[in-house]
């Protein structure tokens, strides 16, 4: 979809380099548009704060004319159903659960996404995600990591599941400030500390873990839900917590 030329391959570097500037984005566009590429329309079409309908259904016409070639070499390993775009890209997909350490390589590759789902996946590598720099959504649930440590390149992500998997250092977590939803439930996580500065986090799942100490959770001031369900977390820990951050806290226990 995107042609092999070497100003627009130029433009599109800037573009992945800072997804966020619509500046460059709407160079990029209208310069496909220029040699006459549909897809330069199409970045248009999404970028429009208050579509028509008439333009909705036109975006909505183009993304599925083109599905394949916008998945590029994620199309065979991402159900039509689970992938969505923004902007002209691909910026969310899940993963097959059937797909292979070469099909991971594959997603490396595809630094639009946004938001990637890789749930219950047997082969995940997370040193092949270190350059989706503008990840935000990330689900790696029932999956079989231990380390953590090639998440710490995500700065970007505010939402991380690691639901069931077999970590428990999550010292790589602490540079991800912008955090704010974090799931380690039915991991062997036991202690929070390097959670301690990661102010931004709401939500915080800790069910079925080892966690039992929760002082490291009172600079956390935006804390909202915090799940407990499982553990032996006494009640006096649970008082701490509320008395540090004024009764603010929903928790389930």
């Amino acid at each position: 979809m995107h042609p092999d030329n070497p100003r627009l391959r130029a433009q599109l570097e800037r573009v992945l380099s800072d997804f966020d500037n619509d500046d460059e984005l709407l160079v990029y566009a209208d310069m496909l548009t220029q040699w006459g590429n549909p897809l330069g329309k199409f970045i248009a079409l999404q970028m429009l704060a208050e579509p028509t309908k008439q333009q909705l259904g036109n975006a909505l016409q183009f993304a599925q004319k083109h599905r394949s070639a916008l998945a590029g070499a994620l199309d065979e390993f991402v159900a039509r159903k689970d992938r969505g775009y923004a902007r002209g890209f691909l910026t969310r997909c899940r993963l097959k659960r059937s797909a292979s350490l070469a099909d991971l390589v594959a997603v490396s590759g595809s630094r639009s996404l946004l938001e990637l789902d890789l749930s219950h996946n047997r082969t995940v590598k997370l040193r092949l995600l270190r350059t989706l720099k503008q990840l935000n959504v990330l689900y790696l649930d029932y999956t079989t990591i231990t380390s953590l440590e090639n998440l710490a390149r995500l700065t970007a992500l505010t939402h991380l599941d690691l639901r069931g998997c077999k970590t428990s250092n999550l010292a790589p977590l602490a540079g991800l400030p912008k955090l704010s939803y974090l799931g380690l439930a039915e991991t062997n996580v036991r202690d929070l500390r390097p959670l301690a500065n990661l102010s931004g986090i709401e939500h915080l799942d800790l069910a079925n873990t080892r966690v039992i100490d929760l002082a490291p959770l009172t600079g956390l001031t935006k804390l909202v839900g915090l799940d407990l369900r499982g553990t032996q977390v006494d009640i006096s820990q649970f008082e701490m917590l509320q008395k540090s951050l004024n009764g603010q806290v929903s928790v389930r226990h």
